[in-house]
């Protein structure tokens, strides 16, 4: 197929009825990549699977995959995806939820007299309830999951987290956005694809039903 790359992975994708797709990471180019992003960038904006991608040669199992959600409506599609990838021999998966004070860095100066421990104590409590109410509702998978809730930014908090835990793989949701907002922004999963030292798995909807490995 003649044209741009990414067109032509989400167009024979979806011609194979695919449930994957796998890209490997080459160096990013800056200047080009703020505006139009790279391969993997724009088959994850554009395309409608999960993207493996993956950082260099396969040489072992995944063994230590973490997953960073938010426990919104994307959660459950990132676990599911994430197992489907990672198969049987995952017994243990950390889930890692970044949290913080809505506009915390622009409210009045009397905030910070104090309060903030308070106030950032009041939303990591919302994020635990949130988090258990999710858990709760997911199948018996057959793997235990050990979920840290860290103060600061989603993306620091994922990165960090992969570093301490010696992750494999980080297996995030996204809701992909293109545009202006996106070039000048960027986005979570386009972050921790351009830092992560390991491969990184984007779920998107995908056209499977989940079905435990045996």
């Amino acid at each position: 197929m003649i044209g741009r790359p990414f067109e032509a992975v989400v167009h024979h994708s979806r011609l194979l009825g695919a449930e994957l797709i796998v890209i490997g990471r080459h160096g990013r180019r800056p200047v080009r990549d703020i505006f139009l992003g790279s391969t993997a960038d724009r088959v994850i904006r554009y395309g409608d699977l999960p993207v493996l991608v993956v950082k260099g040669p396969a040489r072992l199992p995944y063994v230590r995959p973490i997953a960073a959600v938010d426990f919104g409506e994307t959660t459950r599609r990132t676990l599911e995806t994430l197992l489907r990838v990672t198969g049987p021999s995952v017994k243990e998966i950390t889930l890692v939820q970044a949290h913080g004070v809505p506009f915390e860095d622009v409210v009045s100066p009397t905030y910070s007299l104090g309060n903030e421990a308070i106030h950032r104590q009041f939303y990591r409590d919302q994020a635990v309830r949130k988090a258990s109410e999710v858990l709760a509702t997911l199948p018996a998978w057959g793997v235990a999951w050990h979920t840290r809730f860290v103060y600061g930014d989603a993306r620091g908090v994922a990165l960090r987290k992969a570093q301490a835990h010696r992750a494999d793989l980080i297996a995030l949701g996204t809701h992909a956005r293109s545009g202006l907002s996106h070039a000048l922004l960027g986005s979570v999963a386009e972050w921790i694809l351009a830092a992560a030292q390991c491969d990184v798995l984007i779920a998107r909807p995908a056209r499977f039903e989940f079905k435990p490995m045996e």
